[in-house]
């Protein structure tokens, strides 16, 4: 993608994570909790969010990193990562219709082998997404 778009004068790139929905572990487990308990829990999920948004500012940093040894321009590359509310996919589609997106990039799930598949999430946007390229990267 760096290749490809880096030496575009006007390419503007962003990066979105859609942050999935807490996991199990952090459900409640099948009793009113109080408020010590609600508190507790609430702790508990905020890291586990912020760890989350750690790992994926490092991927962020490390794509920037990539584009930028490519020639796009530090001011033109920015990142966005938004709580999930209907669904990745559908999440994705959203923002892509109101930022009005010209090309949107899905990676291809796996690594390995030399056949196209792709995830749920992006088999879903390929079939929804509207007025936009889609570019498959591998």
């Amino acid at each position: 993608m760096a290749e490809t778009l880096g030496p575009l004068p006007e390419v503007r790139i962003t990066f979105l994570n859609v942050i999935p929905a807490k996991p199990p572990a952090y459900w409640d487990d099948g009793h009113i909790l109080d408020k010590a308990e609600r508190g507790e829990r609430q702790g508990v999920v905020k890291k586990w969010q912020w760890s989350y948004e750690e790992i994926m500012g490092g991927i962020f940093a490390k794509a920037r990193g990539s584009l930028t040894k490519a020639g796009v321009a530090e001011e033109r590359i920015s990142t966005k990562m938004q709580t999930r509310r209907s669904g990745t996919a559908r999440d994705i589609i959203a923002e892509v219709d109101r930022g009005g997106y010209n090309i949107v990039a899905l990676g291809r799930r796996g690594s390995g082998s030399s056949q196209v598949d792709l995830g749920s999430r992006a088999a879903k946007i390929l079939r929804s997404a509207r007025d936009c390229t889609i570019m498959l990267v591998n």
